[in-house]
């Protein structure tokens, strides 16, 4: 886990939430579950491609977010998304593109 992680958990959803969060993944993991959600909320402090990817990196098969840009004080939104969001997208595209090809059917 990052620092920026270890920072941004506490602020969106509590001390001990990441904890609880790998705990539950692995509990379902061990009963049998086979498909996964991990949700998120994006925020300006957020590195959407970092999240993403270590969020599946822990055994989430997906990850649904939603953008806070209205529940919060107003921020920049356009700067952020073209400096950050956006880029980080096309990477997550790039990532899916590659992983997509190398899936055996």
């Amino acid at each position: 886990m990052t620092v920026e992680k270890a920072l941004l958990t506490p602020i969106g959803g509590g001390r001990g939430v990441y904890r609880a969060v790998v705990n539950a993944l692995n509990h379902l993991r061990n009963i049998g579950v086979r498909r996964i959600i991990a949700r998120m909320t994006v925020t300006k402090l957020t590195d959407i491609y970092e999240d993403v990817t270590h969020l599946l990196s822990l055994g989430f098969n997906y990850v649904h977010w939603q953008l806070n840009v209205i529940w919060t004080d107003k921020w920049d939104v356009r700067t952020w998304a073209n400096n950050n969001y956006l880029p980080g997208i096309k990477k997550l595209v790039s990532l899916f593109l590659k992983n997509a090809e190398e899936v055996e059917y």
